[in-house]
């Protein structure tokens, strides 16, 4: 599994591949900089690629100096797959991440390997829906470079692996069925302590909310400070911040809030920090246009009850929030009872075991010719349609990459 672990996605499922009795290997070349939770890839050769790896980012050094670093770091690669080649005969990827760019790929299937590749997020949403890249402020012919990179990784995915895992709200690109990433879920190694069972109001305590970002432009931090300047008297509101920390320094001010913020324009009701709160019994706050259609696209089972609204609904969500303890610890209690019976990392370590054996249930596929969402996430969708349109208008809709797609064309084709 590997070759990274963003939201620690991979250390958990090698958790729960570990509790099942199933042999796993978790290779992480990331240098992890917000201390994501470590399982096998701690040895001086894994920091070696590690450090190679990480050179790719590094503003202080030419480009003769990354281009070699990059090449070694290829070269040093090749012990670690002629190793899991010879040892390993299922290789889930993240991230459009192998060890060799995906070219090797046929190399695995020419060795009858399984491939299954998981999607997180803007590893396969388009860029122009994409508030991390659009917050770049790059032109719009550089949002269109990546748009091709992106899509021609997808396809050559498509090609030559046996099941993708991903979400309706970033698979636009997709021109074959895929598991829906909500059948699965995120992997969670849930805490001993289940929390939330007091449910005796106390209206002279404070009420401890916690707010984590990585990249706070993206979940409009801004926002949510104002949101709680406006009512912090009102509810006696301890506020805690927090970006750049450590994983742990996070899951220590999860146990100690009442609720957490997570996103104002989210295309998912419970992510990667909403899974480490209800895993302790804390609800999470979170809105997006998703909202309006997520019941159309995947079944009610398999969607976390999470506080999940429109953006325009996120502040009278959070005053309730703020003045009903009874519903936000029972907020919190039904997110800890769906993660135990969906998103633990054993279950969803069974999960894949049926991937891996081919009985995948039929619910669990979504046909990407049913997809319609093209709103985006991180940003406000006016700002989504705008670069559509210019891209529309000026280099022809063409170069969005969805004329496979009569739903998403249809989509875009309304908000002229």
């Amino acid at each position: 599994m590997g070759l990274g672990n963003i939201a620690g996605y991979f250390s958990n499922l090698k958790n729960g591949f570990d509790q099942i009795g199933e042999q796993s290997y978790h290779l992480n070349v990331d240098n992890n900089l917000y201390g994501s939770r470590e399982t096998d890839s701690i040895n001086i050769y894994v920091g070696l690629l590690r450090y190679l790896y990480g050179t790719r980012s590094n503003e202080k050094l030419g480009m003769l100096q990354k281009i070699s670093l990059v090449l070694i770091y290829k070269i040093s690669l090749i012990p670690m797959f002629i190793w899991a080649l010879l040892r390993f005969d299922i290789f889930i990827f993240g991230f459009n991440h192998s060890f060799f760019r995906l070219y090797d790929l046929p190399i695995l299937k020419f060795f009858g390997k399984k491939i299954i590749f998981v999607y997180l997020g803007s590893d396969a949403r388009p860029p122009y829906m994409n508030a991390a890249i659009i917050y770049k402020n790059e032109s719009i012919e550089d949002i269109l470079r990546r748009t091709v990179n992106v899509k021609k990784k997808i396809d050559y995915v498509e090609k030559y692996s046996d099941y993708i895992i991903n979400s309706p709200t970033v698979g636009q690109f997709h021109e074959r069925d895929y598991i829906n990433w909500f059948a699965m879920g995120m992997p969670t190694v849930l805490a001993s302590s289940k929390g939330g069972e007091d449910l005796t109001i106390d209206t002279s305590g404070r009420v401890n909310i916690l707010h984590a970002a990585s990249k706070p432009e993206t979940k409009e931090s801004s926002y949510f400070n104002e949101l709680i300047e406006k009512y912090k008297e009102k509810y006696n509101i301890n506020y805690v911040f927090l970006t750049g920390v450590p994983n742990s320094v996070v899951i220590e001010n999860i146990k100690k809030c009442d609720f957490v913020l997570d996103e104002i324009y989210s295309d998912s009701p419970m992510g990667g920090l909403g899974a480490e709160a209800a895993a302790y019994g804390k609800p999470t706050l979170v809105s997006g246009y998703y909202s309006e259609k997520i019941y159309e696209h995947i079944p009610k089972n398999f969607i976390p009850p999470s506080v999940y609204c429109q953006p325009e609904k996120l502040e009278e969500n959070f005053i309730k929030l703020c003045e009903d303890k009874v519903f936000r610890v029972q907020k919190g209690i039904e997110l800890r009872n769906f993660l135990e019976k969906n998103w633990s990392s054993n279950l969803i370590a069974k999960k894949y075991m049926l991937i891996i054996n081919d009985q995948v249930p039929r619910e669990w596929f979504f046909d990407w010719e049913c997809n319609d969402y093209v709103e985006g996430a991180g940003i406000d969708r006016v700002k989504i349609f705008e670069i559509c349109k210019v891209i529309k208008n000026v280099y022809g809709k063409e170069k969005l990459f969805l004329s496979h797609n009569l739903k998403l064309t249809s989509a875009l084709d309304e908000i002229n």
